[in-house]
This record gives structure tokens, C-alpha cells and sequence, in this order.
């Protein structure tokens, strides 16, 4: 009975640290939501819960319930990005090369958000993802 305990706490205890944004997660997702304006009220990420200002499943700007949700969606982002297990981005582009994508295909917008991401990171725009610490 013990042992069974002991791997279900185990079980639960590895489930909720494995949901636990890491510090570099945290900060680019932070780096992200001040760049797409999460900050400003009654901006578009900041009324839809979105700090990421993400699109999922629609070319609407994602609606998310409470801003955890949203702040979630944009953590899984960040942790998809710098494992390589999303579509667009890859740990080894530059913070431009993410913003030619992330930003739109405006080059104000892009010029702005690569910017404004490693300006709040404290590095270059030239820096790779996989380099940010």
C-alpha cells in the first residue's frame, strides 16, 4: 500500500512541476506580452487575456477566459519554440528572424517587436533563441 502510495505522489508531484513555466520560459513569454502591447489597457491582448496576442486554430486574435488561460497558452508557446517542436520557430533563429514571422508581415511591425523583445531580454536582436538564459 505504501509503495502504491508513494508512486501516485511521485506521479502528481511530476505532473504539476512538468506544468511550471522555467525561468526562460517566463521571461520571453514576459519579453513577448510587452512587446504585443498585454500591458496597455484595453489593448486587444490586454481585453482578450492574451499576452501573446496568439492565434489558434483562427485568423482571429485568440479569446482566452481569465488570463491565466492566456498566460498558459503563451508559456506552451515559448516552451514549443525553444524544444523545436513548433511549426514556425526553431531554437536556433534570431530574435528578428522570429519577428519577420511572430510580428506580421509589416517591417515596422517586425522592426518594433524584434525591438522591443530584446530590449525587455537584455540582448541583441541577433541573439538565438536557444542563447537566452
Amino acid at each position: 500500500m505504501e509503495l502504491a502510495l508513494a508512486v501516485v505522489v511521485i506521479g502528481v508531484i511530476t505532473y504539476m512541476t512538468s506544468k511550471i513555466p522555467s525561468a526562460t520560459v517566463k521571461r520571453i513569454a514576459e519579453a513577448i506580452a510587452r512587446a504585443e502591447g498585454y500591458y496597455v489597457e484595453g489593448s486587444i491582448p490586454n481585453v482578450r487575456n492574451n499576452p501573446g496576442d496568439l492565434r489558434w486554430g483562427t485568423t482571429e486574435i485568440t479569446y482566452f477566459a481569465t488570463p491565466e488561460d492566456g498566460w498558459n497558452a503563451l508559456y506552451q508557446q515559448v516552451e514549443k519554440m525553444l524544444s523545436g517542436n513548433s511549426s514556425l520557430y526553431r531554437p536556433d533563429m534570431t530574435i528578428e528572424e522570429i519577428a519577420r514571422i511572430y510580428a506580421g508581415p509589416d517591417p515596422s511591425d517586425q522592426e518594433n517587436w524584434k525591438n522591443n523583445v530584446s530590449q525587455a531580454l537584455g540582448v541583441s536582436p541577433n541573439t538565438k533563441l536557444m542563447e537566452i538564459v
